[in-house]
């Protein structure tokens, strides 16, 4: 469980490959997402909201951000390490 802070502002997370949940809470007080670039996304996360995101993933990095506008030039990224 991670919240939209912590999955999106400078943090890095390591998963095994193969299917992996994410569940994301929105503990702040403005609306959010969740994406991991190029291989999904969790679509607007409302404030005091928690939606969960399952995906299959392939070894790799992936960019985490939140892409509404202005939250990922505000910081709101990541790294998200798959390994095999």
């Amino acid at each position: 469980r991670l919240s939209t802070r912590r999955a999106c502002k400078g943090s890095a997370m390591r998963v095994a490959a193969g299917k992996v949940t994410f569940t994301v809470a929105n503990a702040g007080t403005i609306d959010n997402d969740f994406a991991i670039e190029g291989a999904g996304k969790i679509d607007l996360i409302t404030p005091g909201d928690t939606k969960t995101l399952e995906i299959t993933l392939e070894p790799g990095t992936y960019d985490l951000l939140c892409d509404l506008a202005g939250h990922k030039e505000a910081g709101m990224v990541g790294k998200l390490t798959v390994a095999p």
